[in-house]
């Protein structure tokens, strides 16, 4: 599946079944090849933008934080520039396709219905009754607006700047 021009899938984990969006960016995508917490040039009003933790992820707020004083003017961590359920997780190739680098999130937090662990939740009414499930309908939208987000980015900022002053945790 496609979505901005750039590649979207899911799958479910292997440990709690719960789903994970990923969005596929070509090597002409000046953030081919980063990781998900290197520190590359934000867009434009990035620093005014409210943010919401649900779409950054406690870890990567935290992250952020800890780090802020070694970013530099105009720069930021991936994982805080983009939003998805819980914030970007994951990035590298994935296998069956060497020709795209992909950035993804999971539904695997606080919060979220994990239908692996249903079995082996010590109180298995309250789980059921206090998380939610996310499907892959709720996982795809997710994938179309990150694939926006990646996509945009793709055109705002100047490639080399984000290749050669790129910082790599």
């Amino acid at each position: 599946m496609t979505a901005s021009g750039l590649t979207v899938c899911g799958h479910r984990s292997h440990f709690g079944c719960n789903w994970c969006g990923y969005v596929g960016v070509p090597k002409s995508h000046p953030l081919y090849g980063h990781r998900f917490k290197d520190v590359v040039p934000h867009p434009a009003g990035f620093m005014e933008r409210p943010l919401a933790v649900d779409e950054v992820g406690i870890i990567g707020l935290l992250h952020g934080l800890a780090t802020h004083q070694t970013w530099g003017e105009g720069y930021a961590p991936i994982r805080l520039i983009f939003t998805a359920h819980g914030g970007l997780s994951w990035s590298d190739y994935i296998s069956d396709d060497p020709e795209h680098w992909y950035f993804g999130f999971d539904c695997g937090h606080a919060g979220d219905l994990q239908p692996g662990m249903i079995a082996h939740a010590f109180d298995r009414d309250w789980m059921l009754r206090t998380n939610v499930y996310r499907t892959m309908k709720y996982v795809q939208g997710e994938c179309l607006h990150l694939a926006e987000q990646l996509a945009g980015y793709g055109k705002e900022v100047i490639d080399e700047l984000v290749r050669d002053r790129s910082k790599h945790d």
